[in-house]
């Protein structure tokens, strides 16, 4: 709880995209049995290689956070999804700046989230495509993360109060970029109105 609003940081929304799943599109996250602290998330980065304080770096980056005004209202609330700016080479959607806070006072349901950055978000290579079906090639990590994060919160926002159905992108600087390239992806049809 935080003023009246329950806050849920530090959700996985995908597989850690390390090691192996480096230079993969993300993969569904393991489902934990235990408790999970979900009161704060680090305020690491997504990696950015050259780009930023190294220290605050990570490649396990993948989550996501919630503020809400009410799990459990008599109508389901809309639901407002914030993609970070940094020009695709730096940010998170930890930071405080983007706290939903403030919006989900109004009654709405806000995400933020964090999505690969830099070379690990927009990596392609011949060598990359060649493990793909033809056809299939898709090497925009960032934008493939940002979909499945979408696509975590149509399975489930219900949980959270929001409405599934009335889902609203925003952003400023790249995270608006990303903005309008999901509007123009064929791949997140239906995970926004």
């Amino acid at each position: 709880m935080d003023d009246e609003l329950f806050t849920f940081k530090g959700i996985p929304y995908a597989a850690p995209p390390v090691g192996a799943l480096r230079w993969r599109p993300p993969q569904p996250v393991v489902p934990w049995q235990t408790l999970r602290d979900a009161s704060w998330q680090n305020r690491d980065y997504c990696v950015a290689a050259g780009c930023g304080d190294p220290g605050r770096f990570s490649e396990d980056c993948l989550y996501l956070n919630v503020w809400t005004p009410n799990v459990e209202p008599g109508t389901p609330l809309p639901v407002m999804v914030w993609l970070h700016g940094g020009g695709f080479s730096i940010g998170a959607g930890s930071l405080d700046p983007y706290r939903g806070k403030a919006l989900a006072a109004q009654g709405v349901v806000v995400v933020t989230l964090n999505y690969r950055l830099g070379h690990f978000g927009f990596f392609a290579h011949p060598a990359l495509d060649a493990q793909y079906p033809p056809g299939k090639v898709v090497n925009n990590f960032a934008l493939l993360d940002q979909i499945a994060a979408l696509q975590w919160i149509q399975r489930n926002i219900p949980a959270f109060g929001g409405d599934r159905h009335n889902v609203t992108l925003f952003g400023e600087s790249s995270g608006a970029c990303s903005v309008l390239s999901l509007c123009c992806s064929p791949l997140a049809e239906g995970l926004f109105q």
